[in-house]
C-alpha cells in the first residue's frame, strides 16, 4: 500500500502544477514602470558592453607553464618547417592499392606513391626499371591497417615494375595495366605525364 500513498502524493503535485496562475492586470505596467525608473536599472554610456576585440583580456600562467607552452610551440615551428622541406611519402585517402601521383619539383621529377594492400605480410619491397629490379633499393613501410606504401622519384615517362612479398612471391598491382614479363608473368606499367605548368 505505500505505493498508493506516493501516487496520490504525485497526483496532488501534479495537479497544483497544472493549476493556472493568476497575475494581476496591472503587472506588466509595474515592471515596465520599474524597468523605467534611473534608480533601478542604471543606463549610462559606459555600460553598454564592449565588442570582443576592445576588451581587455587577462590570463595568468605559471613560470613553468609559460615554459612548456613556448617548448610546445618551437616544436610545432620545428616540425613543421621539417615537414616542408623535405617532401616524403604519403598515403593515399583510400587503402586501395594502386599507384598515387604527387608533383613536387619543377625539373620533370615527382613522386610516384606505390601502394599494396597486404595485412599478413612480413615485408613487401618494390622492383622496376626505374631501380634496376633490386628490390632492395625500395621497400615498403606498412601502415596499422595493412596498407604498404613507398615513394619513388621518377621522371616522366613509361615504367614496368612488381611487388615483391616476403622475399618470394612477386605480384603485379591489381590496379595499374599489366604487360607479360617474357618469363610467364606479368608486369604492372605506369605511366607518368610531365607535370602541367
Amino acid at each position: 500500500m505505500p505505493d498508493r500513498n506516493v501516487d496520490s502524493f504525485i497526483d496532488e503535485i501534479a495537479a497544483e502544477l497544472r493549476r493556472p496562475v493568476r497575475l494581476d492586470a496591472r503587472f506588466d505596467d509595474r515592471v515596465m514602470a520599474a524597468v523605467e525608473q534611473p534608480d533601478v536599472i542604471p543606463l549610462r554610456p559606459s555600460m553598454r558592453p564592449r565588442p570582443w576585440f576592445g576588451r581587455r583580456w587577462t590570463i595568468s600562467v605559471s613560470p613553468l607553464g609559460a615554459m612548456a607552452a613556448a617548448a610546445s610551440l618551437a616544436g610545432l615551428l620545428a616540425l613543421g618547417i621539417w615537414r616542408t622541406s623535405e617532401p616524403g611519402p604519403r598515403l593515399a585517402a583510400d587503402s586501395a592499392s594502386g599507384p598515387m601521383l604527387t608533383p613536387v619539383a619543377d625539373n620533370g621529377l615527382q613522386f610516384q606513391q606505390f601502394l599494396i594492400v597486404a595485412p599478413h605480410a612480413k615485408s613487401i619491397t618494390l622492383e622496376g626499371d626505374f631501380n634496376d629490379w633490386d628490390g632492395s633499393r625500395t621497400e615498403l613501410t606498412r601502415s596499422s591497417d595493412g596498407v604498404w606504401s613507398a615513394s619513388v622519384l621518377l621522371r616522366p615517362g613509361q615504367y614496368q615494375y612488381q611487388f615483391v612479398i616476403d622475399d618470394s612471391l612477386r605480384v603485379a598491382d591489381e590496379k595499374a595495366p599489366r604487360v607479360p614479363d617474357g618469363l610467364g608473368g606479368e608486369n604492372s606499367v605506369i605511366t607518368i605525364s610531365p607535370r602541367i605548368r
